[in-house]
């Protein structure tokens, strides 16, 4: 939740500086009047649905699936446009294309992880 909430808050306060990254980016530069605030918002949903027990199942899906697909978008722009800027604000900026690699993959393994407990925790409860 800290993470996604972090990001938004981060795009949303340098709003023009985001706007103009992502204005940048080969594959967002077309849609990245909304993607400026589409982005962030995504954010904040997944943030508020893992808030709550009744829908935290379906935001960490929500989360993993959406950090797999940043790390397919950094893959991608690593290969193709290294030398671009992210987008992703906050301290994220100061990390490189690789290092974005493996800060997704560790939120990643992190998010099948909370998965799979979440999982282990309802059939257990489920169980009694």
């Amino acid at each position: 939740m800290s993470m996604f909430l972090y990001s938004a808050a981060s795009k949303l306060s340098d709003y023009t500086m985001t706007r103009e990254q992502m204005a940048l980016m080969p594959l967002l530069t077309p849609i990245a009047n909304i993607t400026v605030w589409l982005l962030p918002a995504t954010e904040i949903t997944i943030a508020i649905v893992l808030f709550f027990h009744q829908t935290r199942k379906a935001g960490l899906y929500t989360a993993t699936i959406l950090m797999f697909l940043f790390t397919i978008y950094i893959t991608y722009m690593m290969f193709f446009y290294p030398s671009l800027p992210c987008s992703c604000g906050g301290l994220l900026d100061v990390l490189s294309w690789p290092g974005h690699l493996i800060f997704n993959g560790v939120f990643i393994a992190l998010g099948i992880l909370a998965i799979k407990t979440h999982n282990k925790i309802n059939y257990e409860h489920n169980k009694k």
